[in-house]
C-alpha cells in the first residue's frame, strides 16, 4: 500500500538559526535547512513506524520511502 503524506512544518527563527549554525559546522552549508528538516522527519518517521510495527507484531516489517 502506498500512502501519500503531505504537510508543512513551521519553525521559529530561533530554531532555524540553530539548525543553520549546525549545518554550517557539520555539513559546510552543503545542505539547506529545508533539506535537513525534511530528511530528518522522513527518516525518523519511517524508523519509528518500523519499530512500532515490530513491537506490536513481534516480526520485522520493512517500510520504505517511494517517490
Amino acid at each position: 500500500m502506498k500512502i501519500n503524506i503531505n504537510f508543512t512544518v513551521e519553525l521559529d527563527t530561533d530554531s532555524t538559526d540553530h539548525i543553520q549554525e549546525y549545518l554550517s559546522e557539520v555539513y559546510d552549508n552543503q545542505v539547506t535547512v529545508r533539506e535537513y528538516v525534511e530528511s530528518f522527519i522522513i527518516s525518523g518517521g519511517i524508523g519509528l513506524l518500523e519499530e512500532n510495527m515490530s513491537s506490536v507484531t513481534g516480526t520485522w516489517h520493512h517500510v520504505a520511502r517511494v517517490k
